[in-house]
């Protein structure tokens, strides 16, 4: 059975991907795989995949430019 803490944490975090599906899709979904990646993974892990995913959206518009 989850504690107190994770279990407000998580309904928390619902509540606010329920608000974020209100932004525009690339918004949303780059502000909702940063939620829930940080309910289970290290703030670096965090960063990495969601440059990871930053890639893929940019690239998807068109308007990717590598600069690594």
């Amino acid at each position: 059975m989850p504690t107190n803490k994770t279990y407000k944490e998580s309904s928390i975090n619902k509540m606010i991907v329920q608000k974020l599906k209100e932004f525009p899709e690339d918004v949303a979904e780059l502000s909702i795989v940063a939620v829930i990646l940080s309910e289970k993974y290290p703030e670096m892990t965090v960063f990495e995949q969601l440059e990871a995913l930053v890639r893929e959206i940019t690239k998807k518009r068109g308007n990717f430019v590598d600069i690594a």
